[in-house]
Order: structure tokens, then sequence, then C-alpha cells
């Protein structure tokens, strides 16, 4: 498998800003992270906690989780993974949509 390059960008105050790497999904294997340095620590942290979780289920802001198995080898995990923390993707992960929402059993309040 080749290498994909992932793009995203997120305007929350500790990762504001634009990201990209390149990941080879067969190997799990990230390189080429070009962020803003003020922001690398943050950026790192998060590729090293999906790397370290890989079960870890993706938690969107409408309070459900999907399973997101193994980010690091699976593009639409990873995906699901950096759009639930609020990242926009650019390019090719951009293909994969978010989950959508369940929906509320009647009589429940939004």
């Amino acid at each position: 498998m080749s290498k994909t390059r992932v793009i995203a960008v997120h305007d929350h105050p500790r990762g504001a800003g634009r990201i990209e790497f390149d990941i080879d999904f067969a190997t799990g294997t990230i390189d080429g992270l070009v962020v803003d340095p003020a922001h690398e620590a943050y950026v790192r942290s998060v590729l090293n906690d999906l790397s370290a979780h890989p079960d870890e289920p993706a938690h969107f802001a409408w309070q459900q989780s999907y399973p997101a198995p193994d980010p690091m080898h699976v593009p639409k995990s990873m995906a699901w993974q950096l759009m639930a923390i609020g990242w926009t993707l650019e390019g090719e992960l951009a293909k994969y949509p978010p989950p959508e929402a369940d929906p509320l059993p009647d009589g429940a309040l939004s």
C-alpha cells in the first residue's frame, strides 16, 4: 500500500492551524509531519494517543461513539478519529464523511 497524505485543519486554540503528514497504513508509520512549531507537541500527542489506543472509539459531539479500530492502519478510522476531535479533513481522507447520528427515540428531548 502506498503512503496517504493526510491534511487537516483545526481552529482550536491549542491546535490551531493546519497539519500535514504521510502515513503508510500497511505499517502504521507516519513521516513528513508539517505543523506550526507552536502546536507540534499537541499534534504529536494526538498522533501518539491514536497509536497507543487502537481500540478507542471515535467520540463525536452528538455524544455518540463509533467504532474506529486501528486508526494507524485503517484510513476510515483515522479520518473518524481526527474528525471526532475537531479536525476538518482535506485531501484523501476527506472522502470519509462523519457517521450519521442515530435518531432520538420517540419522546426524547434534543
